[in-house]
Order: structure tokens, then sequence, then C-alpha cells
């Protein structure tokens, strides 16, 4: 996939939250697996991975870091014009983990069809996951 590509996925998901009200700020490097955040209120941040693909198949993705409670996946599939909103602890617990091989340690997710597509099905648009922990964030 183009650098230009990753981009325009990462600017619909980004124009998408804009129309939900949130305040996001670009990262300039996304060396820590954080394309963007959304900035809360009280000064907190709500920490976003955005992948985006044409034909469904979010293959070998990086988590850096630990999985943890204000960290998001957001994937974006323009064929069927979805969103799955993914908490980062769904991401560790439900996505195939690759352990060895040139994929080491990265997570697998197809959206396609078949079990992983029936796993994911609850998070498809499912904005609602990510107002909680907005929620839930701004009470802390």
């Amino acid at each position: 996939m183009s650098i230009r590509r990753g981009k325009l996925g990462e600017y619909r998901i980004i124009v998408e939250l804009l129309k939900r009200g949130y305040n996001v700020f670009e990262v300039v490097d996304d060396n820590e697996g954080i394309d963007f955040v959304i900035r809360l209120p009280n000064g907190k941040y709500i920490e976003i991975q955005a992948k985006y693909k044409k034909d469904g198949y979010f293959n070998q993705f990086y988590m850096r870091g630990e999985s943890r409670d204000n960290y998001f996946f957001i994937f974006y599939w323009v064929d069927e014009d979805h969103f799955w909103i993914i908490p980062s602890t769904d991401i560790k617990e439900k996505a195939r983990y690759q352990q060895d091989g040139k994929w080491k340690n990265t997570y697998t997710i197809d959206l396609t069809s078949g079990v992983q597509r029936e796993i994911f099905k609850d998070y498809k648009d499912k904005w609602e996951l990510l107002e909680r922990e907005v929620e839930r964030e701004a009470k802390e």
C-alpha cells in the first residue's frame, strides 16, 4: 500500500472523528504506533492507531507497547465504507498473533470473511466503544 493511500485512510478516519465532535491531533511520527490522539477537556488523551484497506484484509500490523484502555485501533474498509472500532485490549485478546518468522510480533485481522469476521462483527461501526472510553477518561 502506498503512503498516499495510507494517509487518505487516516484522514477519512479523522474526518469521521471530527464529525462526531472530537478534538483530533495528528502525530507527526508514529513510531509508537499512534497516528493521532483525541484530546479530552481534562487534558487526557485517547490514542488512535488508524488502519485502512481497500480489500478488507488488515495484514501484519504492529501493536507497539502494551495494550491499554485509552489505546484504540480504528480500521476503515473503503469497499464497505465501514469502520471497526477496537480497543487495543481486545486486539491483544482476539487478533491472530505471529510469534515467529518474517512477521514476528505482529497481529493480523481478516475482516473479509470467516472466523475473524465473525469474531470482530460486534466492533463494526461501534463508535459507542470509543465514546464510553472518552466518558470514562473524562471523569478521572
